[in-house]
């Protein structure tokens, strides 16, 4: 409870600062659409006093709390003195927004500030980045020995301070951040919460610019509170989007007024409230700026064709709003505006191949923008076809409204107009990740249109018409962005991210460790957030160096001295560049890099170990499944762990650099059996924690949801010393354990490497109705995959030698899901294709038991072989399946294996290949006859 109060009080703090500056001014407050910028105002006036503070060489966590008090007392003392008539309608804005609010943070009443949402790099990025603005001045230097002894990670943000790449929402987190005395992590939500609700009273204002209806503003910023993509984007973290949106909103509703641009022109209590949006947006969020520039552009045209502007006015509005920005922003302005032309490049960068946005490309993106539909959608979605009928029509009608909404000068209208037109350009430029953002971009103005276009119906029963139509799409949009917000409880790219023994128990352990702590995990967001959470303690990574990007983009936008210190590091850099051979025909290398204190930490056992367990990664579950997220120990203590180790063929799926080297995807529910899976693609190296000698690995995987027609089972083999087969065989699911392995050892640190022995491929995309009106060829899957694992593990000889198997499988696909047993080729509903086989536990003599269904056209012959020999051979028919052989006894485990002549294929839209369908494998006591 006391994260969400943290949130109402920034919305109300920063409400204050906004209406006591506009007091201070003798604003007309009687206005309810000045009013209702107040919040966004107030942001403003607090960012660039952090800025100037922290460019003058000032940390944040020095200046946060005066500035804060000399706003709270200053904005008190004017309104006081001023006492100015506030329209009563803001009252009605505020309490929608306290009041609609539960709806998106409603993971804050049982998690308060451990909930960190979905877990986006860029949230991590603006952690780290006001971390640093906490105890460094904006220009600061990285603190190259604090890296070197794995703390201090924050520092390496500089770089992106001193390329402009908009501090200003970092300032504001670390504002709140000090504040409450918290660390920058978990003032997160609520900062971007409070942001929102800031937004939302804006656009309440933006609907007021073109709407006489005072409720106008209050169905505005409802709407946008319960929007599924603005609810999405403030999920997904992205802090200056939020912010940039909300004072994108507040600028036009105070900027697009005729009485600005005709008469005797502006005057100082309407000059600067527009100077200081307009530094507001630039530090916040420039890449938003083309838009409202255009639009505002737009609305100067139209009032110039009515005669209703003055170039003396403009001057006059213009001239001091650009000295105040640029008087204020010094040589920094350069610095921002030159960030913003890189971020247009980007933005309309063409789609790579698989895009990674490809559902925005094809027309089931198209209902997710009016919240009738999640995105991505899943392509069995109830409805679908409808509501994409129905998101063309609202796009149409919401084109047409903002024309005739333009024509007069609303403000909301032009601003959709003009991302209308930038949208031209993305689709011309083919650029998934600029439809994805301008989706989002859209939101506070469509939730603006609407309002207006409801407030100013003339005729009562289009007024009526468009009040169900309304109703209708609330309830679409609260079922939509129910699902975002419960799916931010257990984000897909962290699992469990917000759980006690994650972040929180890394930070305990960080506080008590008197060793250095090596954490093992490839996630760029796990790996940030560890470093921010063991700030002040040593903390190193083996997997993978995210950082060291940032020092080289730092050495690139500095100079002189600073430049120098730079490059020193980068030459004695920590992560030294490895090869693993693959000992394969062609000669192949996998390069990785091994950092150097983290490997001496390991081989000398002087460390504490974090590593994530089962629930996070698909590896090491037979021994760390049911543990918790984070698994703590020391360095010596492992035994037989597998760590990942991402490497040139085989990378996180996080920003890969090569999309089809990725080695594994996100966790997803396994259909099967209880638990998870992810997409697998080729390659995947290990670095091994106290090796055992004869060691085996156990992979457990699937091909039946590899939607080819084939399905078949890689011919993986695991790369050490020597190259070692797998006894992978057959189609489907398959559950294996490789002979004995030896290491390849790599400056003495032992490692492994999995290749599945085939390319990854995409899934075959199929477009069902009218998805497939536009982008056809587009895969709405982008993972490149060779099958589904469940997972990789490392067991000692005497664990195999103790196995202890079923001795029949009598219930499918229950039976398989028996971490004992060792198959292939058996899909987990039971159907079997030519080749399978199955380690049974040993016993009597009894009957080997063969029961099933052979569909016409399959089967034909069978084969069936105990312990590599032929024991039953003849023709078959299609109809039931009754096999019965008499064996021996066994002290031993039994490999049991079924040879079938010929499969058929199964029914769409399943395909796969198949030749019989088990009920039951195994032994039975021998028969009476």
């Amino acid at each position: 409870m006391t994260a969400l109060l943290v949130t109402l009080g920034a919305f109300a703090f920063w409400g204050l600062t906004g209406l006591g500056s506009l007091a201070l001014l003798r604003a007309d407050m009687a206005s309810l659409r000045i009013v209702l910028t107040a919040p966004a105002l107030g942001m403003c006036i607090t960012v660039l006093l952090l800025f100037v503070c922290s460019e003058a060489g000032l940390t944040t966590a020095s200046c946060a709390v005066p500035i804060g008090l000399v706003l709270l007392l200053g904005s008190i003392t004017a309104l006081s003195l001023r006492r100015p008539r506030i329209h009563a309608g803001a009252l009605a804005v505020a309490a929608i927004c306290v009041g609609l609010l539960p709806l998106l943070a409603w993971p804050m009443f049982s998690l308060g500030f451990r909930w960190l949402a979905n877990g986006n790099e860029d949230m991590t990025n603006y952690v780290l980045s006001a971390q640093d603005l906490l105890h460094h001045s904006l220009l600061a230097s990285i603190d190259f020995r604090g890296l070197t002894q794995g703390r201090d990670y924050a520092t390496v943000l500089t770089g992106m301070h001193l390329a402009g790449s908009r501090p200003g929402s970092d300032l504001l987190l670390a504002f709140i951040s000090q504040v409450i005395g918290r660390p920058a992590y978990q003032a997160f939500m609520p900062t971007i919460l409070a942001f929102n609700l800031c937004g939302a009273s804006a656009v309440g204002a933006l609907a007021l610019q073109a709407s006489r209806r005072w409720w106008a503003g209050i169905v505005a910023a409802g709407l946008l509170l319960i929007s599924p993509l603005a609810s999405y984007g403030v999920l997904q973290q992205l802090l200056g989007q939020v912010l940039g949106l909300g004072l994108g909103a507040a600028l036009c509703a105070l900027l697009m007024r005729p009485e600005l641009h005709g008469g005797d022109g502006p005057r100082a209590r309407e000059v600067i409230p527009i100077a200081l949006l307009a530094g507001g947006l630039l530090l916040g969020y420039p890449e938003l700026i083309p838009e409202v520039g255009l639009a505002y552009l737009a609305y100067v045209a139209v009032l110039a064709v009515s005669g209703r502007i003055k170039v003396s006015a403009v001057a006059w509005l213009w001239l001091p709003t650009v000295a105040i920005v640029v008087i204020v922003f010094n040589s920094y302005f350069f610095t921002e505006i030159h960030f913003l032309i890189l971020q247009s490049r980007h933005g309309l960068t063409p789609a790579s191949y698989p895009p990674l946005f490809g559902y925005v490309l094809v027309p089931s993106a198209l209902p997710s923008v009016f919240g009738m539909q999640v995105a991505p959608p899943d392509p069995n979605a109830p409805y679908l076809d409808a509501t994409i009928v129905l998101a063309m029509m609202g796009i149409l009608g919401a084109l047409l409204a903002s024309l005739a909404s333009a024509r007069r000068g609303g403000g909301a209208a032009l601003v959709l107009l003009a991302q209308a037109v930038l949208g031209v350009l993305i689709v011309i430029k083919n650029s998934d990740f600029g439809i994805f953002k301008l989706m989002m971009y859209v939101q506070p103005f469509i939730a603006a249109l609407i309002a207006v276009q409801f407030a100013n119906a003339r005729r009562l029963a289009v007024a009526g018409m468009g009040a169900v139509v309304l109703a209708l799409l609330i309830v679409a949009q609260l079922s939509s962005q129910r699902v975002y917000v419960r799916a931010s409880k257990d984000p897909i790219d962290v699992p469990n991210l917000s759980a006690t023994d994650v972040i929180p128990a890394f930070h305990a352990a960080a506080t008590r460790a008197t060793n250095p702590i090596v954490s093992v995990t490839e996630n760029p967001v796990l790996i940030k957030l560890e470093a921010a959470s063991g700030e002040g303690h040593s903390v190193y990574f083996q997997s993978r160096d995210v950082f060291l990007k940032l020092v080289r983009e730092y050495a690139q936008v500095t100079g002189g001295g600073r430049r120098a210190r730079a490059e020193r590091y980068l030459k004695a850099d920590p992560w030294k560049t490895q090869s693993f051979r693959l000992l394969d025909s062609k000669g192949t290398s996998d390069s990785f890099e091994e950092d150097t204190p983290a490997s001496s930490s390991l081989s000398g056992g002087n460390c504490e170990l974090v590593l994530p367990s089962g629930n996070e990664v698909p590896f090491n579950r037979l021994s760390l499944y049911s543990t918790p997220d984070l698994v703590k120990m020391d360095c010596a203590a492992p035994h037989n762990l597998l760590a990942f180790t991402s490497s040139s063929l085989g990378e996180s799926f996080y920003l890969p650099q090569i999309r089809k080297h990725v080695s594994f995807f996100q966790l997803q529910a396994d259909p099967f059996f209880p638990g998870t899976m992810v997409g697998f693609g080729r390659y995947a190296m290990f670095r091994v924690l106290g090796p055992s000698s004869g060691e085996r690995l156990e992979m457990s995987l699937t091909t039946t949801l590899i939607h080819d027609g084939v399905n078949q089972l890689p011919p993986a083999v695991v790369v050490g010393a020597s190259r070692v087969p797998l006894p992978l065989e057959g189609r489907g699911s398959a559950r294996v354990y490789s002979p004995p392995l030896t290491p390849q050892m790599i400056d003495s640190a032992p490692y492994l490497l999995l290749d599945m022995g085939s390319e990854a491929r995409l899934a075959p995309s199929v477009h069902h109705g009218l998805q497939g009106l536009y982008g056809r060829r587009v895969p709405t899957d982008p993972r490149l995959l060779t099958s589904y694992l469940r997972d990789v593990s490392l067991i000692s000889a005497a664990q195999y030698a103790h196995l202890h198997p079923p001795s029949a499988l009598s219930s499918f696909p229950t039976s398989l899901n028996d971490n004992q047993l060792e198959y292939s080729g058996i899909y987990e509903d039971g159907w079997v294709a030519e080749r399978s086989f199955v380690r049974l536990a040993g016993g009597p003599s009894a009957d080997l038991v063969v029961h099933g269904q052979v569909p016409e056209g399959a089967g034909r012959h069978l084969e069936v072989l105990l312990d590599g020999h032929v024991v039953d051979s003849h023709p078959i028919s299609p109809g039931p399946l009754n096999e019965r052989v008499p064996v021996p006894p066994s002290t031993a485990l039994r490999r049991v294996e079924l040879r079938f002549a010929a499969t058929i294929t199964l029914k769409a839209p399943d395909l796969r290949p198949a030749a019989a369908l088990l009920s039951y494998l195994g032994f039975m006591p021998l028969s009476a006859n």
